[in-house]
């Protein structure tokens, strides 16, 4: 993960005062996407096949509005 050691070593020395000073928001969010995760379960081939060409399709036009923004920027950047 390319941390530096001594990030490590605070977070061991942290852990080490208090065991519950990781609780909280960090195990919240692990929890929230591990019950959004939980909903494929019970999804067929086809239903998953379905969703991923939906998600695709999602993530085409996010990255096209991205680089439409970023065309822009630098269109203003070169009139300026």
């Amino acid at each position: 993960m390319n941390l530096p050691v001594k990030t490590i070593e605070k977070w061991v020395a942290l852990y080490r005062k208090d065991p519950t000073s990781f609780d909280g928001i960090e195990n919240y969010e692990f929890a929230k996407r591990k019950i959004h995760a939980a909903r494929y379960n019970d999804l067929d081939k086809k239903s998953l096949i379905a969703e991923l060409k939906r998600k695709d399709s999602r993530i085409e036009y996010l990255e096209s509005v991205i680089v439409s923004k970023d065309y822009q920027i630098k269109t203003m950047e070169k009139e300026s």
